[in-house]
């Protein structure tokens, strides 16, 4: 019986040992073979978010962008200003506070429109050029395509650690993007230039997307604005 215990506890040390092995380094990977692993990362899960801010000469810009699946949902804020944008089943919608109207507008404009608008959630017509950028923002692409697909020339820079993850570091003209060592998932990414810097964190943690807005609580700002003329 003591033989065979101790065979057993032998076989199980092991399996225990064997699991808990290193993972290889990503490190010695390209830059373009690591890109294109983070990519595929953010592709491959279910929830990805993006939370950071921006520091422009003093003006400061903050986002918090949260996915789940092909949906979207998060806030951005400027200098004050808050828009929250919401994109559910291929149909996006935005929704600016009154301090964004009264800093993008006239004072009787601004009192125009928010007295349009109200607290309406405003639909982001595809058509509209105005609104492509939020429409951007508001698919999971605009990870994949714009934030870890950087141009210029990107160079690897030593092993460091992120938040206590050891972390790739990805050098940009203007910042760099941080990979996790053992698998190469996004991080961080960090923009420096001489008009401001910035920093935003990928996070992949379980992501509840609200209702998409109904009824009286959307406005398509195109008709309402051709039916004051």
């Amino acid at each position: 019986m003591k033989r065979f215990l101790a065979v057993l506890l032998a076989a199980l040390l092991g399996v225990m040992l064997a699991g808990c092995g290193s993972t290889p380094s990503q490190s010695k990977l390209s830059t373009s073979a690591l890109l294109k692993k983070a990519r595929a990362y953010v592709t491959a899960q279910k929830d990805v978010g993006l939370s950071g801010r921006i520091d422009q000469g003093g003006a400061e810009t903050s986002l918090d962008l949260k996915y789940a699946g092909d949906d979207s949902y998060g806030t951005i804020k400027l200098s004050g200003a808050t828009i929250t944008l919401e994109s559910v089943g291929g149909k996006t919608y935005f929704k600016p506070s009154k301090e964004f109207w009264t800093q993008q507008l006239s004072k009787d404009q601004a009192a125009t429109v928010t007295g349009l608008i109200g607290d309406r959630w405003i639909i982001a017509n595809p058509g509209n050029a105005n609104f492509a950028q939020l429409i951007a923002l508001a698919k999971r692409s605009f990870l994949t395509e714009q934030v870890l697909t950087p141009e210029g020339t990107i160079t690897k820079g030593k092993v460091t650690t992120i938040s206590g993850t050891k972390a790739i570091p990805l050098k940009l003209k203007e910042g760099a993007i941080y990979l996790a060592d053992e698998d190469a998932r996004p991080l961080q990414v960090k923009g420096s230039s001489t008009s401001g810097s910035g920093t935003a964190t990928f996070s992949y943690d379980k992501v509840t997307i609200p209702a998409a807005p109904t009824g009286k609580d959307v406005v398509d700002l195109t008709k309402l604005l051709s039916s004051t003329k």
